[in-house]
């Protein structure tokens, strides 16, 4: 992608600022075989270029990936501990109490929450409760920040930064396997609201043994 600047104020897409005339690839995940074949035809015979909240892009590249969504959850290995990276703002709808609210901080019980209602969305199957998932787990290491938020529409805050979340001795091989799967396919679905906008993008990594670090700089993790 070119043609744009990650800034705390201005016009944006998941806080983002873009140029006029910035370009990008677009990658799209598709869980249906024959949505993948509509999708297809209808970019075939579309102009070269894609409007995001009225942000208009020159595409240059296009990848499309049929993807099933069961596989990705039962795919991963059992490991002590994931570190999450909240790569743009981000934020969860309350479980409880006051909907106008957001939460701007890696809580497990709304993480799993968001990560179930999507699963179960796309694979049909029942899963365990947040509250259940978010028992097997602690937060270990932890740096957040809320960006300014201001768009020409107005746009929720959110936050962006790392977490390790590390596995409880209660946790068994399953529920290290589900819950690292879960966390993979908010890989490619985003996670928490607002996520068409592009809040909510993730990567998850395996920390390294006696890393106190993810991505890049240092991070504390409390023992």
């Amino acid at each position: 992608m070119s043609g744009y600047s990650v800034v705390e104020s201005g016009p944006s897409v998941g806080g983002v600022v873009f140029e006029r005339g910035a370009r990008c690839s677009l990658e799209v995940a598709v869980f249906d075989e024959e949505a993948s074949r509509r999708l297809v035809s209808i970019l075939a015979t579309s102009p070269l270029g894609l409007e995001v909240n009225g942000v208009e892009f020159g595409l240059v590249g296009l990848s499309i990936r049929i993807i099933d969504p069961s596989s990705v959850i039962s795919g991963e290995d059992a490991v002590e501990a994931l570190d999450v990276r909240f790569l743009t703002p981000t934020y969860f709808n309350p479980l409880r109490g006051d909907q106008s609210y957001k939460v701007l901080y890696p809580d497990p019980e709304h993480l799993f929450a968001s990560l179930v209602a999507v699963a179960h969305d796309l694979t049909g199957q029942g899963f365990p409760k947040p509250s259940e998932l978010a028992d097997k787990v602690y937060i270990s290491g932890l740096e957040i920040r809320t960006p300014r938020m201001e768009a020409s529409k107005p746009a929720p805050n959110g936050f962006t930064g790392w977490v390790r979340l590390r596995f409880k001795k209660n946790a068994s091989t399953s529920d290290k396997k589900l819950i690292a799967g879960l966390l993979k396919l908010g890989e490619i679905t985003n996670v928490g609201g607002n996520r068409t906008a592009g809040y909510g993008v993730i990567s998850v990594s395996v920390p390294m043994v006696g890393s106190n670090k993810a991505g890049e700089g240092s991070r504390s993790e409390a023992r």
